[in-house]
């Protein structure tokens, strides 16, 4: 189990580029990017993925929360995940979504 969050973003980035048509980076914030981006960008299947990711009792920001709802607002997936287990589980409620289209 992942103790630390880059730990956590790090291998979550290791499942999703592990699956067939995945690819999955990390977003870096820095002084000229968009504040509050989710720390996983993923193209999955065609399909635009969010994942934000906390440890232990971290809780989303409001603007955290704006930007994963604009994502989902835009045909998109996105989820809050505190472990490997959720991303997975996650990815597995999205490839069910996309093969009921």
């Amino acid at each position: 189990m992942a103790k630390l969050h880059s730990d956590l973003v790090r291998d979550s980035i290791r499942y999703l580029n592990s699956l067939p048509d995945s690819y999955a980076i990390t977003y870096t914030p820095s002084p000229y990017g968009k504040r509050a981006v989710s720390d996983i960008l993923c193209c999955h299947r065609g399909f635009y993925v969010a994942i934000e990711i906390k440890i232990g009792k971290d809780t989303p920001s409001p603007l955290q929360k704006r930007f994963q709802r604009k994502v989902q607002e835009s045909i998109g997936f996105a989820r809050i995940c505190w472990s490997l287990e959720e991303v997975e589980r996650f990815i597995m409620s999205v490839d069910k979504t996309i093969d009921n289209r």
